[in-house]
C-alpha cells in the first residue's frame, strides 16, 4: 500500500483519488492464479475475489492475499466466501 494511505479513513483516501482510480475501486475481478491477481492490481482493481484458493489452504491464501494486498496501491476490499 501506498504510504500516502497508511493511517487514513476511507472517506479520506476516496478523497485523495483521481476518477479513473475511483472508477477502478469498483471492480473485483475473480482471479485464478497469483500473476492474474497481480495483474489486476496493476489496474487498481477495488479488491479480489479469490477463485484459486477453492482448493489451498489456509495459511497458502493467508500468504498469498498478504502478498497482494502488499503490492495494492489502494487497500483492498476482501470477498470471502466459505467454501
Amino acid at each position: 500500500m501506498k504510504k500516502d494511505y497508511v493511517n487514513k479513513t476511507p472517506s479520506e483516501i476516496l478523497s485523495m483519488l483521481t476518477l479513473k482510480q475511483k472508477v477502478a475501486q469498483t471492480i473485483v475481478p475473480a482471479y485464478f492464479n497469483h500473476a492474474q491477481g497481480r495483474e489486476a492490481l496493476k489496474n487498481g482493481v477495488g479488491g479480489l475475489w479469490p477463485v484459486l484458493h477453492a482448493k489451498s489452504t489456509g495459511a497458502e491464501f493467508a500468504a498469498d492475499m498478504d502478498e497482494l494486498h502488499e503490492l495494492a496501491d489502494i487497500p483492498l476490499f476482501q470477498i470471502l466466501f466459505d467454501m
